[in-house]
């Protein structure tokens, strides 16, 4: 977390959320895509 948050200013309230989508292995629908863009393993889908 503290590795991302510097480089890419992520709060823990996004960490969170991708934790659980990581978790849970389910996709992530989001428009904030440039929190979750570097984070491998993360079925990220953007809202269209």
């Amino acid at each position: 977390m503290k590795m991302f948050r510097s480089s890419h200013g992520v709060e823990i309230n996004d960490m969170l959320i991708a934790a659980t989508v990581m978790t849970l292995e389910v996709k992530l629908i989001s428009k904030n895509q440039k929190h979750y863009t570097f984070l491998p393993g993360l079925d990220l889908r953007n809202i269209r």
